[in-house]
């Protein structure tokens, strides 16, 4: 997550904060409309195909290096 680009940051327990953004973001169409974009184009990284190369990648590089040690 990025602050206000895909989304607004809080602090922990931060109550009146949480409470500011709450009110603030329906009050901002073009932020809240191009967050949600943003953020529907993430999620497109993240589906289980590119996931499960990105492990296998890594767990050839690690197989790889410790062959290298033997």
């Amino acid at each position: 997550m990025v602050e206000n680009i895909n989304g607004l940051l809080v602090l922990p327990k931060d109550s009146t904060a949480l409470a500011e953004r709450i009110i603030y973001l329906p009050k901002n169409d073009n932020l809240r409309k191009g967050m949600g974009e943003k953020s529907h184009k993430m999620t497109k990284q993240y589906n289980w195909k590119i996931t499960t190369k990105r492990y296998v990648e890594v767990y050839e590089e690690v197989l790889d290096r410790r062959k290298a040690l033997f």
